[in-house]
């Protein structure tokens, strides 16, 4: 433990002290979603003050109206590269910020896609990830997802992390030693959440129709909106079913508190609920904080789908517009 925490004290840094590590050209990755570290997000564009030009950060469902997002005063340092399209990228697009570039991808190739491109242009990546706090063993969890964080640590990426510890902790990929980090940040803010979205009179009766279609012990994979928070109450009277899916969601949660998913007939990971990433509110957190019976895991394996065809009895349920 002591060496471990000396080279934690060694590490940790002030947010300047951290952004300084960036350099003109870097290509940044961010956590995604609720796992972005907000700290460094929100000041990315302060290294313009520092000369630093030609910079790129690639994201997937950034949570705030950054200035780096938002102000085309800093296209020439941090560019924003979305997988996801959010609403303040599509604002900034639409008001004609040449600071935005959208490309869609498929989760399970879009880290290794853009990897690839990074190497081929001779660039360094960085990696902004938050995590919880350190343990005895000297090991950190990337919390909230290890959708393709892991992947941009096991590739040589500069590790830069924020440690937060109102993040949970949680297991798989998502355990990353403290020798793999080159720079932390610590920080204490309520991890980011979203609200349940209520469904509808409609919501509910497609959800009845999906529900009669799910048979006892398959495996879901569940989206987030009215139509899947409608199936969740809709599958209350189902059997052993299991979780293999991209995002864990608050309606998951209800459906273990009440006897529905026990995970004891998937293929994969039996008596384990698996996800790339996690998104809902402190029920959710809590839920996962440091319970082994959750694994995050890298979205390249999670949403492969050779991986996804082996789970028994598989069933995606997902909204459409």
């Amino acid at each position: 433990m002591a060496d471990t925490q000396e080279a934690y004290n060694k590490k940790k840094m002030s947010l300047n002290e951290a952004l300084g590590l960036i350099r003109s050209g870097d290509a940044i990755f961010s956590g995604l979603g609720a796992a972005e570290p907000q700290e460094l997000v929100r000041n990315v564009h302060t290294i313009k003050e520092r000369g630093v030009r030609g910079c790129d950060l690639t994201t997937c469902l950034p949570f705030g109206d950054c200035e780096y997002i938002t102000n085309p005063a800093y296209a020439d340092t941090v560019m924003s590269s979305g997988w996801f399209y959010t609403a303040a990228q599509r604002a900034s697009a639409k008001a004609g910020g040449p600071q935005i570039s959208h490309v869609p991808e498929r989760l399970h190739t879009a880290v290794t896609r853009r990897m690839q491109a990074v190497r081929e242009d001779k660039r360094r990546m960085v990696l902004f990830a938050a995590c919880s706090p350190m343990d005895a063993h000297g090991y950190l969890s990337l919390s909230l997802s290890a959708a393709y964080e892991r992947e941009l640590i096991n590739e040589g990426a500069l590790v830069i992390v924020e440690v937060n510890p109102k993040l949970p902790r949680t297991f798989g990929d998502a355990a990353v030693h403290i020798s793999e980090i080159d720079a932390l940040v610590e920080v204490d803010y309520p991890a980011p959440a979203i609200p349940e979205v209520p469904f509808t009179e409609n919501d509910r009766k497609i959800a009845e129709f999906i529900a009669e279609r799910i048979e006892d012990g398959s495996t879901i994979q569940l989206g987030i909106g009215g139509i899947p928070n409608a199936l969740a109450s809709g599958l209350k009277d189902k059997k052993h079913l299991g979780i293999h899916t991209e995002m864990l969601t608050d309606n998951m949660v209800d459906l273990v508190e009440c006897g529905v998913i026990d995970n004891s007939m998937k293929t994969l990971y039996r008596h384990k609920m698996v996800s790339a990433f996690a998104m809902g509110t402190a029920k959710l957190y809590n839920y996962i904080n440091d319970n082994p019976s959750v694994l995050m895991m890298s979205a390249s394996w999670v949403n492969d789908p050779h991986i996804v065809g082996q789970n028994y009895k598989m069933q995606s349920i997902n909204t459409a517009i």
